[in-house]
C-alpha cells in the first residue's frame, strides 16, 4: 500500500512539474527581443526575414519580394503587430533558448496590401498591384537564442 501511495504522489508531483514547464511561456509580443525584431531596419541583422514582406525594405540576402504578398508600408506591419498583441488568441513563445524553436499563428485583418510582380536585382519590389487581404500570419522563431519575428505576412 505504501508503495502505491509512493507511486501516486510521484506520479502527481511529475505532473505538477510538467504542467509548470508546459506553463513556463511568455507573450510573444512582450519579449524584448521580439519588439527588438519588430523594427524592420533590425529585423534581417536579428535573423530574421520580415524585410521580405514590406513594401520598401530590401529583402535579405538572396531573397526576393517578387511574387510575394506585401505589407505596404512599414506602417502597415507595425499595425498588424499591434493587433497581435492584442488579440484575444496571442502568440505564446516557450521559455527556450533552442535554435530554430518556432511557433505560427494567424490573425483576422483585412487591409489594402501589395503583391509584387516585379523586383531589382537585390529583391526589392518594383512593380505591385493593390490586393485585399484578410489575415496576417506571423512566425516567431529562437535564432542566436532569443525569440524574434521571423517573418510576418498578409494574405488572402
Amino acid at each position: 500500500m505504501r508503495h502505491w501511495i509512493g507511486a501516486l504522489a510521484a506520479g502527481l508531483a511529475a505532473g505538477v512539474l510538467t504542467a509548470a514547464a508546459a506553463a513556463a511561456q511568455t507573450l510573444c509580443t512582450d519579449i524584448d527581443s521580439v519588439q527588438g525584431s519588430a523594427q524592420p531596419t533590425l529585423n534581417t541583422q536579428y535573423g530574421g526575414q520580415l524585410d521580405v514582406y514590406i513594401m520598401g525594405q530590401t529583402p535579405p540576402h538572396g531573397m526576393t519580394q517578387a511574387k510575394r504578398t506585401l505589407f505596404s508600408s512599414a506602417g502597415q506591419f507595425f499595425s498588424a503587430f499591434g493587433a497581435l498583441a492584442m488579440d484575444p488568441t496571442p502568440l505564446y513563445c516557450a521559455d527556450t533558448d533552442i535554435d530554430n524553436t518556432q511557433i505560427s499563428g494567424t490573425i483576422a485583418l483585412q487591409q489594402t496590401s501589395l503583391h509584387c510582380a516585379v523586383a531589382d536585382r537585390v529583391g526589392r519590389c518594383l512593380e505591385s498591384r493593390s490586393v485585399e487581404t484578410y489575415e496576417v500570419t506571423f512566425t516567431m522563431r529562437v535564432v542566436n537564442g532569443v525569440w524574434i519575428i521571423y517573418r510576418a505576412y498578409p494574405s488572402q
